[in-house]
């Protein structure tokens, strides 16, 4: 109400226009005068109502005639969302800096947003869905046009992203109860399929598991579990070790804990590099033999794999590959309004082989795969 009356009257009529009330590309819009009629208005008002359609895009001057252009005025609205998409900063959120996997993410995020601009703001939520939820929201009052997000494991974590208005999109992990919401994650089903099958390989008979214990459903055990029992294979309950943290420290407390209990598997696998680190640590304490006596196989394939004595076998996918497209989708997303329903990219994991599980085996090369296993519209 408060506008100008050639400015409500212009958008009337962008309105009808894209709506398609005055023909299609290419046919000639309503001469001046007729316009002027038509919304009973001055012949100098209706000149100005043709100037603010033309400056949009919605009409064209061709010869002596306007003609329709909606597609040149949604290209420029098009336009105008990617330059706002790449002006307004991102929030990234993840769940712990001093885990190295979030570390080097969230570098691998800089380096794609630094190539193209992007602003990014960063927090860490420690793990405490409280803590989690006061993040986006800050994010939110800072005027972020989405949110990367490594969400936490707790059970409250589907409601604090459901509710959540802005567009985002998971990396690393997705909340098992968000059907839809838009990810870019590692298929860890398929990797712990792989890292039984190759267990079995080496001759491997008995084996165990070492997750985390905060974590209720885990693909990689799933997995695991899955392909061990194709083979005809089992992985008895009372062989699954589940840690009360992340860190090195709680796995190698944990599996001194039960290894005196267990019917000594000879193959474990670990949620993650630096669980797997902390078996290593134990294994070398109680003066058990690795891999004779026990062969340890990690997931994320970190730097310390490589640097700790023996070399841990681990899984690696390209981490830089997921940030970029990550962030290429946040960017769609916030160009294009999409609704929150969106696709998840499964990045194929690849079995790096070194000296926990097989004495022989030298250091591979560093290889970037740069590629995706699947992409799943939901």
């Amino acid at each position: 109400k408060h506008l100008p009356k050639s400015i409500r009257i212009s958008q009337e009529f962008k309105r009808r226009i894209l709506n398609g009330e005055f023909g299609v590309e290419g046919d000639r819009f309503i001469p001046v005068r007729a316009l002027a009629e038509k919304a009973s208005v001055s012949l100098a008002t209706a000149q100005g109502i043709v100037a603010l359609l033309r400056d949009e895009g919605l009409i064209r001057l061709q010869g002596r005639r306007y003609v329709i252009s909606p597609n040149l005025a949604i290209q420029k609205q098009q336009a105008h969302e990617k330059t706002k998409a790449e002006t307004l900063p991102v929030g990234l959120v993840v769940t712990n800096l001093e885990n190295p996997f979030f570390t080097r993410l969230v570098h691998e995020v800089e380096i794609i947003a630094d190539q193209r601009d992007q602003r990014l703001m960063l927090a860490s939520s420690q793990y405490d869905p409280a803590k989690e939820s006061e993040i986006l929201g800050r994010f939110k009052e800072a005027g972020v046009g989405g949110i990367l997000a490594c969400p936490g494991v707790a059970p409250e974590t589907k409601n604090i992203y459901s509710a959540l208005d802005i567009p985002f999109v998971f990396m690393g992990r997705k909340p098992d109860e968000m059907e839809g919401a838009d990810a870019v994650v590692v298929h860890n089903f398929m990797g712990g399929q792989k890292m039984a099958r190759y267990f079995i390989s080496r001759g491997f008979r008995s084996f165990g598991y070492v997750g985390m214990g905060a974590l209720e459903n885990d693909p990689r055990l799933g997995g695991f579990r899955a392909a061990l029992n194709e083979a005809g294979y089992e992985l008895p309950d009372a062989n699954i070790i589940r840690c009360p943290g992340w860190t090195s420290n709680a796995a190698m407390s944990s599996f001194r804990e039960h290894w005196k209990r267990l019917p000594h598997p000879t193959a474990f696998f670990c949620f993650h590099d630096l669980l797997a680190v902390g078996v290593l640590r134990a294994c070398g304490e109680m003066g058990l033999s690795v891999p004779d006596e026990v062969a340890v196989g990690g997931f994320d394939d970190l730097p310390i794999a490589s640097e700790i004595r023996p070399s841990l076998t681990s899984m690696r996918y390209p981490l830089d590959e997921m940030a970029r497209l990550a962030l290429n989708r946040l960017q769609e997303k916030i160009s294009l309004n999409v609704p929150k329903k969106g696709a998840v990219v499964y990045l194929e994991p690849e079995l790096i082989v070194r000296q926990s599980t097989d004495a022989t085996a030298e250091e591979p090369q560093h290889k970037e795969t740069h590629e995706f296993l699947s992409y799943q519209v939901l």
